[in-house]
């Protein structure tokens, strides 16, 4: 059962992505293909999100309250990463047909899948750690960001692959998929909230209630 405040934030985030795509009909209406085209304006929107992701994400890391965070915040930051790379088509920078130029594509076509499995590795020992904090966090307001970036994400998946179809162009609304995804990545990175542990609890206990300061008993009466 998601609390007040996170409930709040997915509304508040649910209510910008139908923006987002009322924009995208009133955009199509004006024959603006060009700006959802690839290496155009939303593309690059969406690289300058990620690289946003990968700093603030990497930044937090670094600084984590704890090992948790710290495994949490950097599985995020590699994600970041291989998202980037994988968005920045950089292997197209290269001469075809070259040793670097293969060496780049393959990690291109292999770099995402690989950070995905290393989330699920990330955030399952996470979870064997501490699944009450796990649980905090789903519950939280960046908690909820990143489920709901993750639905986006898998949205634009099905629209690029043509599993499903919105409506015309499916590119557009597939653009918009991601570039909603990754800004509610970025959102959810500069959250206070997130890598912290619970009310009463101290960063790197288990589980325990911090129940105030220590008191020393004298053996002898």
């Amino acid at each position: 059962m998601l609390t007040a405040r996170a409930l709040m934030t997915l509304l508040r985030a649910m209510m910008g992505v139908a923006a987002n795509l009322l924009l995208a009909v009133l955009l199509h209406w004006r024959e603006t293909e060009s700006l959802y085209q690839e290496n155009n304006l939303l593309e690059n929107l969406q690289l300058a999100a990620l690289a946003g992701c990968v700093l603030v994400y990497g930044l937090r890391a670094r600084r984590g309250v704890d090992g948790y965070a710290r495994l949490q915040l950097g599985a995020l930051a590699v994600l970041s990463a291989c998202m980037f790379y994988r968005e920045s088509d950089f292997h197209w920078l290269l001469p075809e047909g070259t040793r670097a130029y293969a060496i780049a594509y393959v990690i291109h076509r292999g770099a995402f899948v690989l950070a995905l499995l290393g989330v699920a590795g990330a955030f399952t020992r996470c979870w064997l750690l501490d699944r009450r904090r796990f649980l905090d966090f789903l519950d939280s307001g960046p908690g909820v960001l990143l489920v709901l970036a993750t639905v986006l994400l898998a949205g634009g998946v099905l629209l690029d692959k043509s599993v499903v179809s919105i409506a015309e162009p499916n590119r557009l609304f597939e653009e918009l998929f991601e570039l909603n995804a990754y800004g509610l990545m970025l959102i959810a990175g500069g959250s206070r909230a997130l890598g912290r542990p619970p009310a009463g609890r101290a960063p790197g206990s288990s589980g325990v209630p911090v129940a105030g300061p220590a008191r020393t008993v004298p053996l002898d009466r």
